[in-house]
């Protein structure tokens, strides 16, 4: 706005230029021919006045010295005819126009005031700029005390500061258990990490003995039937391992699904629950401290005085304390809004502003804080009081005018006769060419005697010098005709012409005296709206940021949904999907055990504790080959690496001594409690 108005005084007078751009182009056009037609006047008059005084000089000259030649060559008694040495035309009967020049000697001064007129139609921008200046000061300092006046009830819009200090504590604290809640994770996870994994260890073993046992119950007939009872074997070990382990790190789970179920239940019933039930919110409303800082003030204290540009004692408040369009009155007790957090949260899902949400509509009038008329009312009225003062250039324009009107009545060109100076310009001035004449005498003195010679030679030389100024006096007579001419044009149109002027120069000053005041209200007017737009603008802006920026939040409700999700589901909830995937494998690997125990038992080989006695044939020959691997002699006779016979005992074989590898020495098993009967 300031930009704006100090360039005030030039926009108002380029529009005055611009609204009268074509009566001043008219007016400059015909005060140019009107000051043409004086100088041009005024110069062709003195061009004839000195024309014919120079002409009346000459011919005086030449009558005397002809008049003279003639007597002279009369006294020589020579034969030429010397009755036409004489003037035809009498220069002496020229019309003098010295009155007509004296009465052209205020051109020089209609030239001057036709171009200060120009001068000052031309610098009304300057002239406006100048006028304007002090009073867009004076505006500008008025502005001023708006804009400081503005800032100041600014600071009755009540403050956040206590729930901004409450929400700063909070993040402290969050910030001071931050390490230990990092660190408390790190180890949850670890340690969770672990457990999985032995968990997964138990699992698999537990799953490879079942599928190992089963598949050698369910199909026996795919394996060997040497391998069956070594695949048994390895399931029931397989079986006894992850029981093992499960006895072995049971106590470890059973701690830890304690500990946790017992602080995160507890911190998950206290704080989680309350969020999610509501109850927090009831408690934050209890909490006087947390708007404490929305509290009406007082609107008479200095450090908010309204922006009135008065400031004398008991001026009211521009912008008292409104509630409901009505004017508030602050007493010593102060109003508080019942502000609900509930609420708060509730508008803040549907993006409505805290300003609403928070009440602070009800102790602090936005509409009237932001309202642009109130600001602009002195600043207008001063607008749309401006005027402009330009009768100096009007009082230029009638001196000029009355310039104009001298020339046109005072200089008489209407009145010179110009068929005077035809006439008499239009006769030669000599009646006989004296050039011609002096050849004459020059041919006249051949025949002549020696004395009469010189004197024709003489008067011969004299007419030819005679004849120079004659040709001067014809240059003479033609300059005065060609002025005489210009003059007699210039007396034709040079009333009609300074009519035109005048007339153009009264349309100019009537126009300068109707139309520029309307012009000033009309720029006035748009610098006004201009100027309305831009604070309008401006505080729009300012109720944008305010509401819809700075008392956004929007952002809250995902927020404290994330903080929950991360704190109350992720971190402390006892129930979520980590611990609860957790309880899920401790609940499936119980009867898994349980299962695991049935199944070692079952599929446990028998051991043998009577051995029945086994008859081997008296050879085993390999028929092909006529080959004996086994003899009963040989099993009772020598046995590899001795070579005493043991007559005194039997010796019997059991499946597990067939089962073994041919390629391994057998060994006989005394069968207790046998005799040699």
């Amino acid at each position: 706005m300031t930009t704006e108005l100090t360039g005030t005084g030039a926009l108002i007078g380029n529009a005055i230029l611009s609204s009268l751009h074509h009566n001043l182009a008219m007016t400059f056009r015909r005060q140019d021919i009107t000051v043409q037609d004086a100088t041009g006047a005024q110069r062709h008059l003195q061009e004839v006045m000195e024309l014919r005084r120079n002409m009346q000089d000459t011919y005086g000259f030449l009558q005397t010295e002809l008049e003279q030649m003639q007597s002279r060559l009369n006294n020589l008694n020579i034969s030429l005819n010397t009755a036409n040495l004489d003037t035809d035309a009498n220069y002496n009967l020229i019309p003098s126009v010295n009155a007509e020049v004296q009465g052209l000697g205020f051109v020089p001064e209609l030239q001057a005031k036709v171009q200060q007129a120009k001068t000052s139609i031309k610098s009304i921008p300057e002239v406006c700029e100048d006028q304007i200046t002090p009073k867009i000061k004076a505006w500008l300092v008025k502005l001023n005390q708006t804009q400081d006046g503005f800032k100041n009830y600014s600071k009755r819009l009540p403050s956040l500061s206590s729930l901004s200090d409450a929400i700063s504590d909070m993040r402290a604290s969050l910030d001071e258990f931050k390490a230990d809640l990092q660190y408390y994770d790190y180890v949850r996870w670890s340690v969770s990490a672990i457990f999985c994994i032995l968990l997964l260890i138990v699992s698999l073993l537990m799953l490879a003995g079942l599928v190992i046992g089963a598949s050698v119950v369910i199909s026996p007939t795919l394996y060997p039937f040497h391998l069956q009872d070594q695949l048994r074997l390895t399931a029931v070990y397989l079986l006894y391992i992850s029981i093992g382990m499960m006895l072995v790190f049971s106590w470890l789970f059973v701690i830890m699904v304690f500990i946790n179920l017992l602080i995160g239940g507890n911190a998950h019933a206290l704080v989680c629950r309350s969020i999610s039930t509501g109850e927090i919110f009831q408690y934050m409303d209890k909490q006087d401290y947390l708007f404490i800082s929305l509290d009406a003030q007082d609107p008479d204290v200095s450090s908010t005085q309204s922006p009135t540009a008065s400031t004398t004692k008991g001026t009211t408040a521009l912008f008292p304390n409104v509630t409901n369009g009505t004017s508030y009155q602050v007493t010593d007790h102060q109003w508080k809004p019942n502000i609900s957090s509930s609420k708060i949260m509730e508008g803040c899902a549907t993006g409505i502003s805290l300003f609403y949400t928070m009440k602070i509509d009800k102790i602090f009038n936005m509409d009237q804080f932001l309202n642009a008329s109130i600001f602009l009312t002195g600043f207008s009225n001063s607008m749309m009081s401006l005027n402009i003062n330009l009768n100096d250039i009007l009082l230029k324009l009638l001196n000029t005018q009355a310039t104009v009107q001298q020339f046109k009545y005072s200089s008489y060109l209407d009145q010179i006769k110009y068929n005077d100076f035809r006439v008499l310009l239009a006769t030669p001035l000599v009646k006989t060419d004296l050039d011609t004449f002096a050849g004459e005498l020059e041919i006249a003195a051949q025949s002549a005697n020696d004395t009469i010679r010189e004197k024709l030679i003489s008067e011969a030389a004299n007419a030819r010098q005679l004849a120079t100024k004659v040709r001067l006096q014809d240059s003479y007579r033609l300059n005065m005709s060609s002025s005489i001419n210009a003059l007699e044009n210039i007396s034709k149109n040079y009333k009609t012409n300074a009519d035109n002027t005048l007339l153009s120069m009264s349309k100019t000053e009537n126009a300068l005296q109707l139309e520029v005041p309307h012009i000033v209200q009309d720029v006035s007017g748009c610098m006004m709206e201009k100027g309305e737009n831009l604070l309008t603008q401006y505080l729009d802006v300012v109720r944008y940021v305010i509401i819809d920026q700075a008392l956004s939040c929007l952002w809250l409700p995902p927020s404290l949904d994330n903080l929950y999700t991360a704190t109350c589901r992720n971190l402390i909830g006892p129930w979520n999907g980590f611990w609860l995937s957790l309880g899920w494998c401790c609940a499936f690997l119980i009867p898994g055990v349980v299962f695991s125990i049935f199944a070692t038992r079952l599929w446990k080989p028998a051991l043998a504790t009577n051995k029945e006695p086994f008859h081997m044939p008296k050879d085993i020959i390999n028929k092909s080959t006529q080959d004996k691997y086994l003899t009963m002699d040989y099993m009772t006779g020598k046995r590899k690496g001795e070579d005493t016979m043991k007559n005194n005992c039997l010796v019997y074989w059991t499946l597990d001594d067939v089962m073994k590898d041919s390629n391994k020495d057998f060994k006989g098993k005394e069968e207790k409690g046998v005799t040699n009967t």
